[in-house]
């Protein structure tokens, strides 16, 4: 990890996500950095520019592809996260879900199961 939270605050910028993924030795990802951290920072009067990217990390809590998304959403729930990362077969990590995401999705479900229009 050699990225600074400048580097890091760029590439969320250019990209308009909300995370980023941390790599150390071998391209393992060892965990991820939130924009809400930064802003935290921010927040709490302090220079982001002066922090290191491991001590806004955040672990990746990870799911297998095939765990059901209300178990999913109500992991998060349970854990406080709002960020889970989905594994595969072989247990590497494949993508990553927000509970915005799944919430919104939980709503367009529950919409079209209700025949609810917009």
């Amino acid at each position: 990890m050699t990225a600074s939270i400048q580097d890091i605050a760029k590439i969320m910028k250019e990209g308009i996500i909300g995370s980023v993924f941390l790599t150390g030795k071998g391209g393992k990802i060892e965990g991820f950095i939130a924009d809400r951290a930064i802003f935290a920072l921010i927040a709490e009067g302090k220079n982001p520019l002066l922090a290191k990217p491991a001590d806004l990390m955040e672990k990746i809590v990870t799911v297998p592809q095939d765990t059901p998304a209300l178990e999913v959403l109500e992991l998060m729930n349970q854990k406080s996260i709002m960020r889970v990362g989905i594994t595969n077969e072989e247990g590497t990590l494949i993508g990553i879900v927000s509970k915005k995401k799944l919430q919104f999705e939980q709503q367009r479900i529950l919409r079209d199961e209700l025949g609810i229009e917009d």
